[in-house]
């Protein structure tokens, strides 16, 4: 399991090669139900139960396959924006850092992530 901060300070959850987001949380139990990312625009049914971090069950990604340039795209971005955050490199500097150490798969999902 890994945790990917979205833009406007959300969590997706990368567990094998799939990513998700948060559907709802029991307050009783804390278990959390974390759906596909590709639910709204591919309609996956794609669904992650976990109980703090520990995976109790996962269900089928019905029509679709993992996208790596996606997760490296997204994981880019959390890195451009924590090196922005704590330097006083300029942008572009940044920028280029970023960029040269992608693949051109994920600099083409770049701009969707």
């Amino acid at each position: 399991m890994e945790y990917i901060t979205k833009q406007k300070g959300g969590i997706i959850l990368k567990y094998k090669s799939f990513l998700y987001q948060k559907e709802r949380e029991s307050e009783t139990t804390g278990k959390i139900i974390w759906r596909c990312l590709e639910y709204t625009t591919k309609k996956c049914r794609g669904r992650l139960y976990s109980l703090g971090e520990v995976v109790l069950h996962t269900t089928d990604h019905n029509n679709h396959v993992p996208d790596m340039g996606k997760i490296e795209a997204k994981k880019a971005i959390q890195k451009l924006k924590e090196t922005a955050k704590n330097t006083q490199l300029t942008t572009h500097y940044v920028m280029g850092t970023i960029t040269s150490e992608i693949t051109q798969s994920a600099a083409g999902q770049l701009y969707r992530a």
